[in-house]
C-alpha cells in the first residue's frame, strides 16, 4: 500500500519518497497505482475527500480523469 499523510496545516506527504506532494502528484499516483490510500495526522482513511478534491481541481476534465 503506498501511503500519503496529510497534516493540519493541509500539507500532503509522500511517505514512500519523504516529500510533499501537489494534487496534480496525487492525481498521477491515483493513476499509475492500484493501492493509494491517504491518511490525515489521527491516521484516519481521507481518501475518498483527497480524491474528490483532485477531480475538483480538475473539473474540466472531469469525466475523463480517471479513464
Amino acid at each position: 500500500m503506498y501511503t500519503i499523510k496529510r497534516y493540519s496545516n493541509r500539507k500532503l506527504y509522500n511517505t514512500e519518497t519523504s516529500k510533499y506532494v501537489n494534487l496534480n502528484d496525487l492525481e498521477t499516483l491515483f493513476r499509475t497505482l492500484p493501492d493509494v490510500k491517504v491518511i490525515d495526522e489521527n491516521g484516519n482513511d481521507i481518501t475518498g475527500k483527497v480524491m474528490l478534491s483532485v477531480i475538483a481541481n480538475k473539473k474540466e476534465n472531469a469525466e475523463d480523469i480517471f479513464a
